[in-house]
């Protein structure tokens, strides 16, 4: 995230659009590749097809990331939370790194 971020900073104004796209699972061959249908047990798959229109409404916003999907967007913004929390504590006790 911080190498497409710096580059969509670097990239604004020149033309150029830089968007991290986060998709989380997605109905693909991945699961069945790797052979664990266990690996996206219990979650909801995002289609393929969703994740592109996530894609272009990010550069279509001239964002430098986008996340598909509620939960996604939400375990995201723990986690972030999480990593703040413990810089400035110098831990945190809520959530494991």
């Amino acid at each position: 995230m911080s190498f497409s971020e710096a580059l969509w900073a670097e990239m604004r104004g020149r033309g150029v659009r830089v968007l991290a796209l986060c998709p989380g699972a997605t109905e693909t061959g991945f699961f069945d590749a790797v052979g664990s249908e266990e690996l996206g047990a219990g979650q909801k798959l995002s289609t393929p097809e969703k994740v592109v229109q996530t894609g272009f409404r990010g550069i279509d916003q001239g964002r430098s990331y986008i996340i598909d999907g509620r939960n996604n967007y939400f375990m995201a913004q723990m986690m972030q939370s999480c990593r703040t929390a413990g810089a400035l504590q110098g831990s945190c006790d809520w959530c494991v790194l």
